[in-house]
């Protein structure tokens, strides 16, 4: 927008609300001024009828009354140029003049006329009294309109007059603006856009002595004042750059790597030396987060340091050198020694790092740390010249050989020689260490007090950077309480296979005894027996009867226990053998409840058996061991229960096919209600000659054999026995083992 149509605008916009201020606000009041003018002249016209109508009403003289309105209508006409007489469609400013008597019958004119109404039709009431008394009423109604009509056109003309005027003094105001302010704005304008350009040589001319004109002036002392900033600023530049170029020289060719962050953490330089500790190019970490660079947890933790530093301005690292960890673009952790400085004249703030690899310095350190470890060690260390003469030894030498450091050093290793070896070892030993750098073998070396004592030694040849051997370490350990301890296990050895021939002698011996013992006893056991059940079929009274029984009873109690411990001598001496034949479990199951069931109707016990309708029921094995499993779990589960139930269930948790067999995985669940075990003792249930406590012995009997047979036979089936109880609440052993099933076309005999 140009400076002339800023310049007009205000003009404009008061012509612009002076021309609405006239148009809708004057005119009103101007019309409101002349139809108030109208108005009263209308009510002084009735003020000059009023008495006259008056007087003809009371007198009663309508035929007068009516020459008297007529003549006024006609000079009213006259005044108003009008030439019609007065008639119910008047059309000019008086429409109607109606008198009527009190009760509101019209009597002038004759002829009743039909209501006028419309905008700017007006009516005046004038109430006819006499003596205080209405005797009539006088209604003139005129037409405004006309006489509106002829005034708003002369306020038109009025405003159009005013509109003109306004417009010949604004544009007198554009040619006196064009030439006072436009054009003197031009050229300094003008001149703006030359100094942007950069031109500070042109001058400006000097316009006048007014605002513009001392505007003028102040930009040709800027323009002044800008050329020799210009000037001094370019000088400044080719200072800056040349410092610049020396500093940047300086930072590219050092040693140390030189790396400056933002406040935000953001790398903004990166030198070469930088590029070549961490692996990264320049364009790489340019505008990247520094914690880049940095192992874990130091990475996450960065950007809160720099935050408690802004805030409240705790740093420890600033203007000091410290040891840290950094992170390799490759991924692996180097050692750098940093020193962080705040470049505090900057804003933002800058940071600049200068960081320098100590890597290599702290291997080597490191390695010096583990060299003065390892010549403290426990091992005896000499470092010889490349002439075999001692330069050091450490503690552990000197505790071995008995040689102090001062005795040894500069002299030759041979004085430890003990003479066990030829003089042909030594040139092989020192052969081998010339070839390949190193020998290891153990020797006899000879101690200060002349004892002789076994060692071994490695020998190592150190060489320079050239290849060329400097020194020679030898590092050795005493092998004499070694070899007196393998002394010692030979002994042992021995006097072990010694114990164990005898072991496996008695064991021997032990289960010769125990089958012969068993033979032995059975024989006269068996006679009692038969005898007493001879007995039972002889005429015996009741009491001879309980002694019978009491005899047979405690006779299948004994053999029982010496079955238990012949099967654990067999078990024990590992001569147990599983048979592998065909057999039905259900029918086995079966009979070993059947079997049981006598002692458990005598304790009022009900005995279950649950045989899982998916269960095989023919499987390769040895029948007569599982049978025995279940006669003790049963027949313990009958013992330990006084009231309730036993119960057998048998069923199959999967199938699988091993070597082209059908393996099913067996569960043999035995539950009763008995007394229970605590669960402290589960652990040493299974143990031989073990119960749950002593009371058990003393109340129901029994070897504690059982349950180990079980055990073992289980184990010998690669199977597994478990159990689940507590006091009070019943016992339930759990028996997994996998057996082969055989498969038969009338495999499904129910036992049930």
């Amino acid at each position: 927008m140009g400076i002339r149509l800023k310049l007009l605008i205000p003009f404009i916009a008061y012509l612009f609300v002076f021309g609405l201020f006239l148009h809708f606000y004057w005119a009103d009041r101007y019309l409101e001024h002349e139809y108030r003018d109208y108005k009263e002249i209308q009510e002084n016209f009735l003020d000059l009828i009023e008495d006259e109508t008056i007087k003809f009403l009371v007198a009663g003289d309508f035929e007068n009354m009516f020459a008297y309105f007529n003549r006024q209508i006609d000079n009213h006409n006259k005044r108003t140029n009008l030439n019609n007489t007065f008639s119910g469609n008047h059309k000019k400013d008086w429409k109607e003049i109606i008198i009527s008597d009190p009760d509101g019958k019209q009597i002038f004119p004759l002829k009743k006329t039909e209501p006028i109404s419309g905008r700017y039709i007006y009516k005046y009431h004038r109430p006819l009294k006499y003596n205080n008394q209405n005797i009539g009423n006088l209604i003139l109604t005129v037409d405004w309109r006309l006489e509106r009509n002829k005034e708003l056109q002369h306020f038109y003309n009025l405003e159009k007059f005013i509109i003109l005027t306004f417009l010949i003094i604004i544009l007198i105001s554009i040619f006196l603006q064009n030439t006072l302010i436009r054009r003197p704005l031009l050229q300094l304008k003008h001149a703006a856009t030359m100094l942007a350009k950069g031109d500070y040589i042109t001058p400006i001319p000097s316009i006048g002595k007014d605002e513009i004109g001392q505007l003028t002036e102040s930009f040709e002392k800027m323009r002044t004042n800008l050329k020799k900033s210009k000037e001094d600023h370019e000088q400044a530049i080719k200072t800056a750059q040349h410092s610049e170029s020396i500093n940047r020289a300086i930072i590219n060719t050092m040693a140390d790597a030189v790396i400056t962050i933002n406040d935000h953490g953001n790398i903004e330089s990166f030198n070469p030396a930088a590029e070549r500790i961490f692996g990264y190019d320049s364009s790489e970490v340019l505008n990247k987060n520094i914690n880049i660079l940095m192992p874990e947890p130091h990475a996450s933790a960065h950007d809160g340091y720099l935050k408690r530093y802004h805030n409240e301005g705790d740093c420890h690292i600033l203007c000091q050198t410290v040891e840290v960890e950094a992170l390799h673009k490759n991924g692996k952790i180097i050692n750098i020694e940093l020193s962080v400085s705040d470049v505090d004249y900057s804003d933002p703030h800058i940071f600049s790092g200068i960081i320098r690899d100590i890597t290599e310095h702290k291997r080597k350190e490191t390695e010096l740390r583990i060299a003065a470890i390892a010549f403290d060690a426990q091992e005896g260390i000499l470092i010889t010249d490349i002439c075999a003469n001692i330069l050091r030894v450490n503690k552990s030498f000197t505790k071995i050989t008995g040689y102090e450091p001062d005795e040894v050093i500069g002299r030759n290793p041979n004085i430890l020689k003990s003479g066990h070896q030829t003089h042909e070892f030594y040139t092989e030993m020192w052969a081998n260490i010339k070839q390949h750098g190193s020998w290891s073998g153990e020797i006899w070396n000879k101690r200060k007090n002349n004892e002789i004592y076994p060692q071994w030694i490695s020998i190592t040849a150190v060489k320079d950077k050239k290849g060329n051997v400097t020194h020679y370490v030898g590092s050795f350990l005493d092998l004499s309480d070694i070899k007196e301890k393998e002394l010692q296990l030979v002994y042992q050895a021995q006097q072990l296979s010694i114990a164990k021939d005898e072991a496996e002698t008695a064991a021997k011996a032990k289960s010769e005894f125990l089958s012969v013992m068993s033979h032995e006893i059975r024989t006269p056991l068996n006679g009692i027996m038969g005898m007493a059940q001879l007995l039972t079929d002889a005429p015996l009274n009741k009491e001879q009867q309980e002694y019978v029984q009491i005899i047979i009873n405690s006779g299948n109690a004994l053999l029982t226990i010496i079955n238990d411990i012949l099967d654990f001598s067999k078990i024990d001496a590992k001569k147990m053998e599983l048979e592998e034949r065909c057999f039905s479990l259900d029918r086995v199951a079966f009979e070993v409840i059947h079997l049981l069931d006598i002692k458990a109707k005598e304790k009022n016990l009900e005995l279950i058996y649950d045989y899982k309708s998916d269960t095989p029921q023919y499987f390769v094995g040895d029948q007569g061991r599982v049978r025995q499993i279940l006669i003790n779990l049963i027949g313990n589960a009958v013992k330990f229960t006084e009231h309730g139930y036993v119960r057998l269930e048998i069923s199959c948790e999967k199938t699988k096919n091993i070597e082209h067999k059908n393996i099913a995985s067996l569960v043999l669940k035995v539950e009763d209600s008995g007394i229970g075990i605590h669960p402290i003792h589960h652990a040493q249930l299974f143990d031989s000659f073990s119960q749950a406590d002593r009371s058990t012995t003393r109340n129901f009997g029994g070897t504690g054999l059982g349950l180990t047979i079980c055990k073992k036979l289980v184990e010998l089936m690669e199977g597994d026995i478990h159990i689940e109880s507590e006091p009070d609440k019943g016992s339930i052993f759990l028996v997994y083992i996998d057996l082969p099933i055989y498969v038969h076309e009338n495999s499904k005999i129910g036992y049930k």
